[in-house]
């Protein structure tokens, strides 16, 4: 049987309900400093090298894999900077920004959002441009349309841009205030989860469909992702949702993990990494999402990303030990662990 364990590491695991112990501690192989708050880790195209947002110094930067070390390269970020997408393609970074925050009564007159548009090969600002909308979260597609879910003014709405008009040209449905949004990897599809409402729910919008999207409904509410091969949504909560391939079978739920601030996946390992809020990394098999193992990791992980040729597990950690249940991101480096697979 094939299965994975941590470089250097003795797991002397009784049941993964058992407290932890010194032998199940995680030992990074490397770490980049930054002491910054780090929004998401996306794998370019060719898997060579992970971009992300510094919050903390403005800047959109990538870590060369193969070296395990940041590289030299980065983009300084509007101001207010607040989420990124890339392109399927690989070929473009966008960056939303509000320069104002987000307020619930501000009136929509009020309301001030950019858009940056990164070149990925050149590593260089093509283009940015203002608006009267303040986006919150943003995705995007390979024909410059980025689609961003609005921030202020409580009922708001699924905005599309685009880029090469630099404005709004439509929108997609309404939403709540500050919805958390992804799109498939596929590109077809975008879902939108709630943030202060209960109970919380989450739609999804079908892109591919003829004239009007089609539109499918869930329970959900608060932080996800959606799994690399498109099939499954993990809540930060612990649900998971299976996505169908029709609107009325889409967003069932599928199981339940523990509340976590990110995962990552490994397809061909069947294999689910979570990071949960007391600094555990879970192991979990995929797609029954069952508990198998319990690591420990240095600090507490808010992002995570598993390249799927080197088995490098890219963790964002926190080094504020006291955050509240509902802080879901942090301060801190990006420690690199090594999996190897073991017969």
């Amino acid at each position: 049987m094939t299965r994975y364990h941590l470089l250097g590491l003795a797991v002397l695991i009784a049941s993964p309900g058992l407290a932890q112990s010194a032998d199940n501690d995680l030992k990074p192989v490397a770490e980049i400093k930054l002491n910054a708050t780090v929004s998401a880790l996306l794998p370019s195209k060719d898997g060579k090298h992970i971009y992300f947002m510094n919050k903390s110094d403005g800047k959109i930067q990538r870590i060369d894999v193969a070296r395990k070390a940041l590289d030299a390269t980065d983009v300084e970020l509007v101001e207010g900077a607040e989420s990124f997408a890339l392109s399927p393609d690989g070929k473009t970074i966008y960056v939303s920004a509000s320069p104002n925050g987000h307020n619930a009564y501000s009136g929509s007159d009020k309301e001030v959002g950019k858009i940056q548009v990164i070149d990925v090969e050149k590593m260089a600002v093509t283009s940015t441009f203002s608006m009267k909308f303040d986006p919150f979260e943003i995705a995007a597609t390979d024909d410059g349309k980025v689609y961003a879910a609005g921030g202020s003014n409580q009922h708001t709405k699924l905005a599309v841009i685009d880029v090469k008009k630099k404005s709004i040209v439509g929108d997609v449905g309404g939403l709540y205030m500050k919805s958390n949004m992804r799109m498939t990897p596929d590109g077809k599809r975008l879902y939108c989860s709630s943030n202060g409402l209960s109970p919380g729910s989450m739609n999804g919008t079908w892109l591919g469909e003829k004239g009007k999207p089609g539109m499918s409904h869930g329970a959900g509410g608060g932080p996800f992702d959606i799994t690399p091969d498109g099939k499954f949504v993990v809540f930060q909560s612990g649900m998971v949702s299976r996505l169908g391939k029709s609107p009325t079978e889409d967003l069932k739920e599928a199981g339940k993990v523990k509340p976590n601030l990110g995962f990552a996946l490994d397809v061909g390992a069947k294999t689910v990494w979570l990071a949960t809020r007391e600094g555990e990394l879970q192991k979990v098999s995929y797609p029954d999402f069952e508990l198998q193992e319990t690591f420990v990791l240095p600090k507490r992980a808010y992002q995570l990303y598993l390249h799927p040729k080197t088995k490098l597990l890219f963790a964002a950690l926190d080094n504020k030990k006291d955050r509240g249940i509902n802080d879901t991101g942090g301060v801190g480096n990006i420690a690199i662990f090594e999996l190897k697979m073991k017969d």
